[in-house]
């Protein structure tokens, strides 16, 4: 089956702190050679059909973050759930809620307040999703780049393996763990002969992979 490269965490205008708009959006995924994005603004779909509109041969799917109290969390079509940033430092963005709730946890998230993507509440994350594999737990991962500003779509992004590139297909995917997280555009990987996680020389991730079936 073919690979795809997509971001699952997307915001225009319409969201708190963004700045782009839809046509931008666009414009930076195809630049960074997605083939699809999640549009995920602060608790609407009223973008979506905007996206559409201009998406041309792009996968657009609907989404949605649902900031609560509780934490945030990225509903995505087909009802893949998502937690998002589980960790991040700020009063509603740390999930209280039960990881069990969600069908996959995005453990790498990002640039928010550093010069570079990988930041503590990502390692956070990781170590959580580590520890619940060792004990068993099947919990796939992705990366998403949570983009507001310019310059941030596809840092990081989720490359998953798919039957076809459509809504159905690429859900699918991201549920079972055929996937693997890019650090940058252009990124390759080895997912069935990788080890588990691949870093920079300053500690810093570059690439990370589910361990579900990628061979």
């Amino acid at each position: 089956m073919p690979w795809y490269r997509g971001d699952c965490h997307v915001h225009s205008a319409r969201s708190t702190g963004g700045e782009l708009t839809p046509e931008q959006v666009v414009a930076e995924a195809r630049a960074a050679g997605l083939d699809f994005i999640a549009v995920t603004e602060h608790n609407t779909t009223d973008t979506y059909e905007r996206f559409l509109a201009v998406a041309g041969d792009l996968l657009v799917l609907r989404g949605v973050e649902h900031t609560t109290p509780d934490g945030h969390w990225l509903e995505i079509e087909g009802g893949l759930r998502i937690a998002a940033h589980p960790f991040a430092p700020y009063p509603t963005g740390t999930m209280r809620r039960p990881w069990e709730e969600f069908d996959c946890v995005e453990v790498w998230n990002g640039l928010w307040a550093s010069d570079r993507p990988w930041n503590a509440d990502n390692e956070a994350a990781l170590a959580e999703w580590k520890r619940r594999l060792g004990a068993g737990w099947r919990q796939p991962a992705i990366g998403g780049s949570d983009a507001h500003l310019a310059g941030q779509l596809g840092t990081p992004h989720t490359v998953v393996r798919a039957e076809a590139l459509n809504p159905a297909a690429i859900v699918a995917g991201l549920r079972a763990g055929h996937s693997w997280i890019a650090g940058e555009p252009g990124l390759r990987l080895d997912p069935g002969a990788s080890p588990l996680e691949v870093r920079h020389p300053d500690g810093s991730m570059a690439a990370l992979r589910n361990p579900f079936d990628l061979a």
